[in-house]
Order: C-alpha cells, then structure tokens, then sequence
C-alpha cells in the first residue's frame, strides 16, 4: 500500500512537472512573439528591389525603331507612360471596388460547424426557491461530454442593406471620378510630349551649329587675348572684344544646355531608358503650321460647363455627399433583420438532431434619435457648401478659358513675330557669312550674329512648342478627349493613327466644331423627350410645355404638305435685338387662313393639345397678342429655334 502510495504520489509530480514544463514553453513562445525588433533593409534587399523596378518600368516599353514622329511620341506616351499606367490602374481598382460593393447587397449566408468535449459530464442539480433544504435527488446530465453541431443560416438586414446600397452608388461615382483623373492626365501627357519633342526638333537642328559657333567663338577669344598680349591694338579696345566674345559663349552654352535635356525628358515621357538615343522626325520645310479656327467663346463656355473634367468631378462629389446625407438618415430608422437556417446537433439525448429555426428582430438606438435635428442642420450645411463650391469652380473654369483662349492667340502672335526675327536674322547671318574675315572685328561680326541667329531659330522654336500648347490647354480646358467614343487600338501602330487623326481634327479645329454639334444634338433629343422646358430670357425664365414626342402617322403627313410647298419653314429672326421667330399658325386645326407674325420667344405660352396639334397664344414684335394652331412637330422644331437664340446673345 505504501509503495503504491509512492507510485501514485510519484505519478502525480510528474504530472504537474510536466505542465509546469508546458506553461512556461507557452509564455516563452508568447514573450517572444510580442518582441519584435528593426530590421532594416540590407544592401542585398536594396539591389533587389532596384533590379525588379527597373525590369518592371521598362520591360513594357517597346524598342525605338527609326526616327520618332509626334504621332508616334504621343501614342507611346498614352501607351506606355508610368503616370498615365497608375490612373488606368487606379479606375480599374474603383470599378472591383464596386463590383465587391455589389456583393454587400446580397444576404449573408453563413454555414458553422463546431466540435466540444470537456472532461466530465455537465451533471447538475436543483434546490427549491428561497432559504430551503438542499437538494436531496443525485446529480443528473442531459448532453454528451463531445458534440458536434453545425448550421447554414441566411440572414438579411435591411439597415445594412440600405446602408450598402448608398456605397455602392458613392463607389459608382468614385469610378467616374477616377474616369476624370485618368482623362486629366492624358491632356497633361500630351501637352508635355508636344512641348518636348519641338523643343528636341530645336536641339537637333541646332546640335552642330552651336558646337561650331563656340568652336569660332573660342578661336576668336584665343586670337584677341593674343593680340593683346602682344600689344597690336588698344588694351581696353581688345577687353571690350573679349567680353562681347565670352557673353556670346555663355549665351551659345546657355541654349546648348536648355536643348540639351529636351531629348532626356521625351524619353521619360515615353517611358525609355533615357540613355536611349533616338531622333525625332524633324519638319521637311522650315514652315510650322499654325492653327486656325473661329470658335465663339460663348460655345466655348457651354463645352467647359458640360465636359471639363474638374466640373465632372465636383458633380459627381456633389452626389456622393447627398448619398452620405442619406446614408446618415438611414442610420437613425428601425433595423430590421430576418434570419432562417438549418440547424444540427449530435447531443444524443435530443429528440430530434435536425430542425429549421427562423426569427425577425427589429432594434431601433433611442438616443439616436436626439441627434437628428443636429443631423438636418448639417446635411444642409453641407449641402450649401457642395453648391457653393460647385458655382465657385464653374467660375474658375470660365476664367480659364477665357485665359486659355487669350493665350492661344498671344502665343501665335509671339510665333509670328519670332518667325520674322528668325528671317531677318537668317539673311542677316547671310550676308555676314560672305564678307571677307580680314580682320578681329569681322569675325566678332560673324560671331555675334550667328549667336543671334541661333538665339532666333531657339526662340522660334519656343514659341511654336507655346502655340501647340496653349492649343492643348484650350483642349484640355474644354474637357475634348483626343480620341472619340468608342475609339480601339489594337496595337502601337493603331493607336498612332488614330492620334495622327486626332491631332489633325485639333489643329483644324473640327474636334471643336463636332463637339459642339453633338452637344446640340444630345441636347435635342434629350429634350425632346420632356414635356416640359424651360425657355430662356436674359436671367429670367419661364416654363413652357411642349410635346413630348413626334406623332409618327401624323408627322410624316404633315411633313409630306411641307414638302409639297404647302407650308413655310419657320424662319428665325432677331429684330432689335429682341429674342424673335417667325411663325406660320393656322386659325383652326383643319387648317384655314395662315398667320404669319415674329412671336417673343419669352411671350409663349400653350393652351391647348390636340390631335397631334398644339395651341399658343404670344405677344409679337409690336405687342400685340397672337393665338393660332401649329403641328407638334414645328411646336418642338420653335422650341430649339428659341434656345438657340438665347445661346446666341
């Protein structure tokens, strides 16, 4: 007995020894997990990194091949430029964003699955109430010592699927915003590659002819100091002479060094290595053509209003804080959540292991409820501050591009008049070139006009690159795209064709005039589909309501006696200034005696529809009251003619 006792005693140190042993190994492992140190980079992670970033920067980037045109420069640039790369990126990630902002809509469905045991059994037992004997039955339990139990549950709730649906429209927007960014950039790009890539065409034009001019300038320098170390001519005439020679140096080397990076920065731009050596196609004649459009800027100002991208950009924030002011107005209603599942339990002592549950629970924050007023004055606060914001801007981009117009036209007013200097200055380099260099003051001569000449073909060069630039600006404030919607490029000689085509349509302005007529015409249908417009006068406007659509049966009729001659086509006019059409009504809808008179557009209101045909009464040029019949076709065609007299003014 004893030695048992021993054995059992003996067993029982063992076993606490070896939890012991087992706690401590755990807090060991735990200290040591919660004790982090530094490690910074080492030399190895650091060339690593630089090797894979370097490979990843240029492994996309195709080889030049032959000289480099602008069209090409360009479309290498929207292809294959690292800024231009990280927007498309950053879309495409708001658009997943959105796609998993989707899945917040559908309900949870949520599948568990779990396994206990415990050592012993759950036996309990039970006394009466109050201060009562104890219990007096044994112990009894009603479930395993291990179980395993598991559901499929689905559960909605509809605050959170409220909550989600506003997220998911401000992630939409998000997109669009990020659609805005993206196209930001492109203006930018292109506006910089066509800056560079002149100012290239300028360095390799003038690459030799600097070179040769310090050359002369240097040899001129060495013969003056000579001339007056030997004492040939007057100590302050030669110093003069020196001095002209040494600042017509630092102006040759001044250009060297501004033409000398312009090769370094196409290359960033279209993502090479910039040790790369590449040409740039040069122009075959000395003649740059110089834009040439007349566009109002009163068609200006509508292009901006409705495509520049800031403007976009503040609309489509503007909406997502109207989503946040009702997301928070969702926040303060009743919670309602609704959950059924499959449930299972393996406890033997159950009568049935499988069994369906479902439930509805409605909870609601009191004291949530207080804060309301608070959240109505600011949901409105912010909302006058969104609208502020949004007019201070639309200002903004009206100044800019009254300010992007103006520099459009001083720009190609410098290059025409650095294009007369480079003329003069080329026949000036001329005629110099050909005197005889019989002594220092001619090859000063020589000298200093090839430096002004260089000066001339640098600064006309310059201004061009300024001219294309402020085309760019004009462009970009107008919010035009380069390409068209819809446009695709497969490939890199694709996308240059299409860009050679784009930068024609912008030079010629025909991108801006078919803008403007596609505006016109989304206006006109979109319109059209409305029963009611707004017309237009000065600052004030009134409300006119006009059909909705074309009645087909009855139009194409209509139309036939117009073709035949039988009626007249409304003819807009402008009498005094004053907003007025000419009109042609019908005493009757059967037809009858024409009316012809010029109507105030602001003056017409519509009393009546019938048949495909509407009645309206308006005040005429001489203020006289006026009521007739016209179709519905000419009722919609006098309705755009009065808008396009309020755009014209």
């Amino acid at each position: 007995m004893i030695v048992k006792l021993k054995k059992n005693h003996l067993t029982l140190f063992s076993s606490c020894s070896s939890k012991f042993w087992l706690f401590q190994m755990i807090l060991v492992l735990i200290v040591g997990g919660c004790s982090i140190t530094p490690k910074p980079l080492t030399v190895l992670d650091l060339e690593n990194s630089a090797k894979e970033d370097h490979r990843i920067m240029f492994d996309k980037g195709g080889k030049i091949s032959g000289n480099l045109s602008l069209e090409e420069a360009i479309a290498r640039a929207l292809k294959y430029n690292l800024d231009h790369r990280a927007r498309a990126m950053e879309q495409a990630l708001a658009l997943n964003q959105l796609d998993l902002e989707g899945y917040q809509l559908l309900p949870k469905l949520i599948a568990k699955a779990g396994y206990s045991d415990r050592s012993q059994f759950s036996a309990t037992n039970s006394k009466e109430r109050g201060d009562g004997a104890g219990p007096t039955s044994g112990y009894s339990y009603s479930g395993d010592r291990s179980g395993i139990t598991g559901d499929l549950a689905l559960s909605w709730n509809v605050l959170d699927f409220g909550v989600s649906y506003f997220n998911a429209r401000q992630n939409a927007d998000r997109s669009l915003i990020a659609e805005e960014h993206r196209r930001k950039v492109v203006h930018n790009l292109v506006r910089e590659v066509q800056y560079s890539y002149w100012r290239m065409v300028a360095a390799q034009k003038l690459k030799g002819r600097v070179k040769l001019a310090i050359f002369r300038a240097e040899e001129a320098l060495t013969m003056a100091r000579k001339v007056e170390q030997e004492k040939l001519r007057k100590p302050t005439e030669m110093l003069r002479y020196q001095k002209q020679l040494l600042q017509n140096i630092r102006r040759l080397e001044t250009v060297n060094q501004k033409l000398a990076t312009a090769r370094v920065e196409v290359a960033a731009l279209i993502n090479v290595p910039p040790s790369t050596e590449f040409r740039v196609v040069p122009p075959l004649t000395d003649a740059l053509a110089i834009p040439d459009w007349s566009v109002s800027l009163a068609k200006m100002e509508a292009l901006a209003f409705q495509n520049n991208p800031d403007i976009r950009e503040k609309l489509y924030l503007s909406r997502i804080n109207i989503d946040d002011s009702r997301k928070s107005i969702v926040g303060l209603l009743p919670g309602i959540d609704l959950s059924g599942g499959r449930n299972y339990d393996s406890n033997s002592f159950l009568d049935i292991n499988r069994w369906y549950q479902w439930s509805s629970t409605l909870s609601l924050n009191v004291m949530k409820l207080l804060s309301v007023p608070s959240q109505i004055k600011y949901n409105n606060a912010s909302k006058a501050l969104s609208n502020a914001q949004r007019v201070a801007l639309r200002m903004a981009v009206l100044a800019q591009v009254h300010v992007a117009d103006m520099q459009y036209f001083s720009a190609v007013k410098q290059f025409k008049r650095a294009h007369e200097l480079f003329l003069i200055d080329q026949r000036l380099s001329e005629q110099v070139s050909k005197r005889q260099e019989s002594d220092i003051q001619s090859l000063l001569d020589r000298v200093s006009q090839e430096t002004a000449t260089i000066d001339s073909v640098m600064r006309r060069y310059q201004t061009y690159s300024e001219v294309i630039a402020s085309v760019g600006r004009l462009h970009s404030t107008l919010g035009l795209s380069i390409f068209k919607p819809g446009v695709q490029a497969d490939g890199l000689k694709s996308l240059t064709r299409n860009v050679a085509k784009a930068m024609q349509d912008r030079m010629s302005g025909d991108s801006i005039e078919l803008e403007i007529k596609m505006l016109d015409s989304k206006k006109s249908i979109y319109k059209n589909k409305n029963i009611s417009v707004s017309v237009k006068k000065g600052l004030f406007s009134k409300l006119l309501n006009w059909s909705k659509s074309y009645l087909s049966t009855e139009s194409k009729g209509f139309e036939g006696e117009i073709e035949k001659g039988q009626l007249k086509r409304n003819n807009l006019v402008a009498v005094s200034n004053i907003e007025s059409v000419k009109v042609s009504l019908n005493k009757t809808i059967a037809g009858g005696a024409l009316h012809n008179a010029n109507i105030l557009c602001g003056s017409i209101s519509q009393l009546r529809i019938a048949n495909g045909w509407v009645k309206i009464s308006a005040k005429s040029v001489a203020k006289r009251r006026v009521e007739g019949w016209m179709h519905q076709v000419y009722s919609t065609k006098l309705r755009q003619q009065c808008e396009s007299v309020d755009r014209s003014f």
